[in-house]
């Protein structure tokens, strides 16, 4: 006999999109499209990220910290935000920290209507309850294309109800702290060491960078796996994170200890 279970598939429509948007950058470069979320002005280094989801994990990612981010996936928001209280092993199983650490978002096409059964509210509401500038209608693939060519690059987005001031905001940017300039390190670490699951042994740990390696002496090597590697950074990463396989000695770690290996 077969067994079906009920689904609630919630829907949601944005409220705060459809607004004046520009994204301006250094070398002068101006895309006009449509801001959602909240409404303002912010500076940030402008890169891209090719996933085609998770959404949620990219603007919560520490290492987004600073940046707009160009998702050059064409549709975006189709799905809305997810419940943060889910949980895997202690941790959110959506999320990467508990805010959005991105200071902007560029997307091709923002969804006006999100539906999912694990729906709590769409794109643009996330944005502007965060107070975060989103702009939509925008060319991601010659953006991309030129972030490429040229590198990453200082740039300012700006969202607002009104007509926006080009000019304006040209000036505001050539004065604007520049990304390398800025200190990231306090703000996006962990404040004191927290424990998550009730694991006692044989737990890896990926320590990059001098500042995780020196939480080495509170993890016990006995009952653990420690992998340590320089910082993934673009400034680092060649003094030894290339090839220093931290996944699949992860795996064959776990495969030793017959516990299930992670699907990365």
């Amino acid at each position: 006999m077969d067994h079906f279970s009920r689904v609630t598939i919630t829907i949601k429509e944005s409220k705060h999109a459809n607004k004046f948007g520009k994204l301006i950058l250094s070398d002068g470069s101006v895309f006009d499209g449509m801001g959602f979320g909240y409404s303002g002005l912010t500076f940030g280094e402008i890169v891209f990220n090719t996933g085609m989801v998770g959404y949620t994990e990219t603007l919560t990612d520490p290492s987004y910290s600073g940046q707009i981010v160009t998702l050059t996936y064409p549709l975006v928001g189709n799905y809305g935000v997810p419940d943060p209280t889910l949980e895997m092993d202690g941790l959110p199983k959506f999320f990467e920290s508990d805010k959005i650490q991105a200071r902007g978002l560029v997307v091709h096409e923002l969804s006006l209507i999100a539906s999912h059964w694990n729906l709590t509210m769409t794109l643009d509401e996330w944005l502007y309850k965060e107070k975060i500038q989103g702009i939509s209608g925008i060319d991601t693939r010659e953006l991309t294309k030129k972030l490429r060519e040229s590198g990453v690059m200082m740039s300012a987005l700006t969202v607002s109800d009104n007509e926006i001031d080009e000019n304006d905001v040209k000036n505001k940017l050539k004065s604007a702290p520049n990304y390398n300039n800025e200190k990231f390190m306090s703000s996006v670490s962990t404040k004191k060491v927290e424990k998550f699951g009730n694991e006692l042994e044989n737990i890896v740990f990926i320590l990059w960078g001098s500042f995780a390696q020196s939480k080495k002496e509170i993890i016990d090597s006995n009952k653990h796996l420690i992998l340590s590697a320089p910082h993934p950074s673009p400034l680092s990463a060649h003094r030894g994170f290339f090839g220093s396989k931290p996944f699949s000695k992860t795996n064959t770690f776990l495969k030793s200890k017959q516990i299930d290996m992670v699907e990365w």
